[in-house]
């Protein structure tokens, strides 16, 4: 989950899916702190979406194998960016410092564990 101004963003998983198939993914909730009503949902078109992060104001997240990030408005759920990130990362983690946003990889597979973009 993650809080920016009023809203506190939790993401909702999809139904689980075996091995080998396509992840159907998950959808971004959004409340607002103070009243605890739902006010926006979002969902990705490009796989899962993993682990909101407030940042800059903004809610990042990561879609498909973290190879993907979006931003969204957290008033109103709007996307206001979209950054392709090479690499993938199964189970990826966003993080972010100043214009730099790390991908951790928290699955243990042979993949690499973390990646670092700037992020304009």
């Amino acid at each position: 989950m993650a809080v920016v101004g009023d809203m506190l963003a939790v993401e909702c998983l999809g139904t689980p899916t075996p091995y080998g198939e396509e992840d159907t993914g998950s959808t971004l909730n959004a409340y607002s702190v103070t009243t605890g009503v739902l006010r926006w949902t979002w969902s990705s078109t490009y796989g899962a979406t993993l682990s909101p992060l407030a940042h800059r104001g903004h809610l990042v997240v990561l879609n498909g194998y973290g190879d993907r990030a979006t931003v969204l408005d957290p008033a109103d759920g709007r996307v206001v960016a979209e950054r392709a990130l090479p690499g993938y990362s199964y189970r990826a983690r966003p993080a972010a410092a100043g214009d730099c946003l790390a991908v951790v990889c928290t699955a243990k597979r042979p993949t690499h564990r973390l990646r670092v973009f700037r992020w304009k």
